[in-house]
């Protein structure tokens, strides 16, 4: 639940820092505030259940404000945290010229527009690079088309959560053998971070490497935050994905 609390902590900073609004910030926030704690510390709910109602809450209190200024400041929170790619997208149709023409909802939506084209049952998209060790051509594609399903890990060396999927996870799935792992690195300052990386981790796998933030494949899959992990089926079509293979244990068995 602490990343709810910096979802309120920041709506209020950004909604104290706008000047010239009827709307009385202060009072909005703190209701709302009020509201929050009194679901997380409702016993009788879960910690999803209280996740489900924070969203509701907050959906609610976008929709009443849609047309002024604090539903400016709702609605990323909102899509970021309580909404699928294609919930986001419909929010945004529906949503005021004061929104859509916003240019930092605007980069989101981009961003969410990716994710819905590779989400479960859509074909994966190709990723381009090379090969972090060999330094030769690599493609996602080369791996497609054989007897297993493939496991794409979007990660990057100074990533600390990437590291702990690697070493609680990954290793002991490429060890099994059931499954190709194919890294995608991102966001590196140098293919030597990433070799370094290979090297500590005791990555057995091959790792595509694709430079810096700039025309990064982690844009077209909708990636957001690192690790992000791709299950494929053998013929290329999306099964499942999140930031742990635990979210989708079920799909690997």
């Amino acid at each position: 639940m602490r990343k709810l609390f910096f979802v309120f902590a920041a709506a209020f900073v950004l909604a104290a820092c706008a000047g010239g609004s009827k709307v009385d910030y202060n009072a909005f926030f703190e209701e709302l505030s009020q509201k929050q704690e009194a679901i997380m510390s409702d016993a009788t709910l879960t910690q999803e259940q209280q996740f489900e109602a924070i969203g509701d809450l907050l959906k609610e209190a976008y929709l009443q404000h849609k047309d002024d200024s604090l539903g400016l400041e709702l609605f990323i929170p909102v899509i970021t945290n309580f909404c699928t790619p294609e919930e986001a997208l419909a929010l945004y149709e529906e949503s005021s010229d004061m929104v859509r023409e916003d240019i930092k909802v605007k980069t989101k939506i981009e961003s969410f527009k990716y994710a819905a084209s590779v989400t479960p049952g859509h074909q994966y998209k190709e990723i381009t690079g090379v090969d972090a060790v060999s330094g030769k051509p690599l493609s996602l594609s080369s791996f497609i088309g054989g007897e297993k399903p493939v496991l794409v890990d979007f990660w990057a060396s100074w990533c600390g959560p990437c590291r702990k999927e690697i070493k609680s996870h990954l290793l002991e799935l490429a060890a099994g053998g059931t499954v190709q792992i194919v890294g995608v690195a991102v966001w590196e300052d140098s293919v030597d971070d990433t070799v370094e990386a290979i090297d500590e981790l005791g990555i057995t796998w091959p790792v595509i490497y694709s430079g810096g933030r700039e025309n990064s494949p982690s844009v077209q899959y909708g990636v957001l935050g690192i690790p992000t992990l791709f299950l494929l089926a053998p013929d290329g079509t999306i099964l499942a994905s999140g930031h742990s293979v635990e979210e989708f244990a079920d799909k690997l068995q």
